[in-house]
């Protein structure tokens, strides 16, 4: 079996969030709430992955943020699918270090009103 190159694409930038995961845990990148990470920092951490997704040539990556009531979360959406480099703060996801799937497909994100991204 061959791979797209969209999965080839999304199998790239799981390394690369990976990547930045542990530059964040060894203390290499460092901004507000980092020491929590993954809880608190997500808009932060969307944003770095963002502009590393960006510094390597992938366009069309957005950041997007939503409200559950009075809590609000962040994430990446690229092609369809949503990159979540903060997921394992909630339980459902706790085994996912950095969570790429479709956007229609994830319940979690489908919880959080929208706000507008940039």
């Amino acid at each position: 079996m061959t791979l797209s190159s969209l999965e080839l694409e999304l199998d790239i930038i799981r390394e690369i969030a990976l990547k930045l995961r542990a530059d964040i845990f060894g203390g290499l990148v460092q901004y507000e709430y980092s020491q929590c990470f993954p809880e608190g920092g997500c808009g932060p951490a969307s944003d770095k992955l963002k502009l590393r997704l960006i510094g390597v040539g992938y366009e069309g990556v957005k950041y997007v943020y939503g409200w559950r009531g009075d809590s609000s979360h962040g994430w990446l959406e690229y092609k369809g699918f949503i990159i979540d480099i903060t997921a394992d703060q909630f339980p459902e996801f706790k085994k996912e270090s950095v969570l790429i799937i479709k956007k229609e497909k994830s319940s979690l994100h489908k919880e959080f009103k929208p706000e507008l991204g940039i």
